[in-house]
């Protein structure tokens, strides 16, 4: 992957603090924020290195973007000693699974997914409507995977895939279901599941265009001894204690 020094004009409108001083600071997490890729590129990080290059094999399959998928990959390494398989609920075109299986190469990996759009099960809370995302080859998919022979593709919903799965555990879980009911689904089903020291995370946790999941993984855990970190990629992460 090549990269250049570029200006960036983001030409952007959003909320600021009004003191000036509290706007320095703002100022300043933003461009942390923007400069830890140049850190990591310019340290010639070996790990970040290692994700590039393999991002770069599967960003035609993937609608994450560098950072959240970034995230991804290292919450599948962090877990990678902490007993159970792990899963992805919503893999679209599969190049997230691709990302945790390949860090995860000892530990069968469970992607599950209609591979046909959304279901027909749409809360009043959603914006996405039934059969969205259903732009998606399973032929293609079944192609990109081919060389991760840990990998168990379950097709279909949700509900039907973990009827085969009941009596495994999870040393991570990847939620990218977009929808509410989909997402109570999934944590219904892994936290209880979940090995100490496990992760769940779920994508577009603050993401307009899907407010069913945050509503979903705040009324869930509002319940449990475990409460949400929201990260800067809008994802969120859930450690079991």
């Amino acid at each position: 992957m090549d990269w250049q020094i570029r200006k960036l004009n983001l030409n952007i409108d959003t909320v600021v603090p009004s003191d000036k001083k509290l706007m320095e600071k703002y100022l300043t997490g933003l461009q942390l924020l923007i400069g830890h890729k140049e850190t990591f590129i310019k340290s010639g990080d070996y790990n970040y290195l290692s994700f590039l290059e393999l991002y770069e094999k599967v960003e035609h399959s993937t609608l994450l973007d560098f950072d959240r998928a970034y995230i991804q990959y290292q919450m599948a390494q962090a877990t990678t000693y902490i007993k159970g398989c792990t899963a992805e609920c919503g893999v679209y075109k599969g190049g997230g699974s691709v990302l945790i299986a390949k860090n995860c190469a000892d530990k069968k990996h469970y992607a599950m997914d209609t591979f046909e759009g959304f279901p027909d099960i749409i809360s009043d809370v959603d914006i996405h409507e039934s059969g969205g995302f259903s732009d998606v080859s399973f032929i293609e998919v079944q192609k990109l995977f081919a060389d991760y022979k840990n990998i168990v593709v379950l097709k279909g919903s949700f509900s039907q895939s973990f009827k085969g799965i009941r009596d495994e555990i999870f040393s991570f879980v990847h939620i990218d279901a977009d929808l509410y009911n989909s997402t109570i689904e999934c944590c219904d089903f892994f936290y209880s599941r979940l090995s100490k020291g496990g992760i769940m995370l779920f994508d577009d946790y603050l993401v307009s265009d899907t407010p069913g999941v945050k509503k979903a993984v705040d009324m869930f855990f509002a319940k449990k001894d475990t409460f949400p970190i929201v990260l800067p990629t809008c994802q969120a992460m859930v450690f079991k204690l």
